[in-house]
């Protein structure tokens, strides 16, 4: 996943949507229940739209060409790796950038996700 000038046109198209949605004719004839139940299910698709959007904005974790852990060790080998992450929203595999050295564990700079 590489970062993109547009990586929140699904989030922004979704709530156009959305809103042009809740301005018509069709919602204002709606009870408050089922334009509750609309925004519910789509509302949480613009959520998840939005998470994506920020997941590929961040980019694959390439911040230089060493890092130095907590444990003072610095990691001069840096491959692309794909990990897979759970989300409140969604499963996915994300590339991101590994740092490593002989014998110690790989960082990974740019993910928060736990594994």
């Amino acid at each position: 996943m590489e970062k993109n000038d547009n990586c929140f046109s699904l989030a922004e198209n979704r709530f156009l949507q959305m809103t042009d949605f809740l301005k018509s004719n069709e919602a204002s004839s709606l009870n408050y229940r089922c334009v509750e139940n609309y925004l519910q299910k789509d509302g949480r698709e613009l959520l998840r739209d939005l998470l994506n959007g920020h997941i590929k904005e961040r980019g694959v974790g390439h911040i230089g060409q060493s890092v130095t852990g907590a444990d003072g060790i610095k990691r001069t080998h840096k491959r692309l790796r794909t990990k897979k992450i759970k989300t409140l929203f969604f499963d996915m595999a994300i590339n991101r950038f590994a740092y490593s050295g002989r014998g110690v564990s790989s960082l990974f700079p740019l993910d928060i996700f736990p594994k």
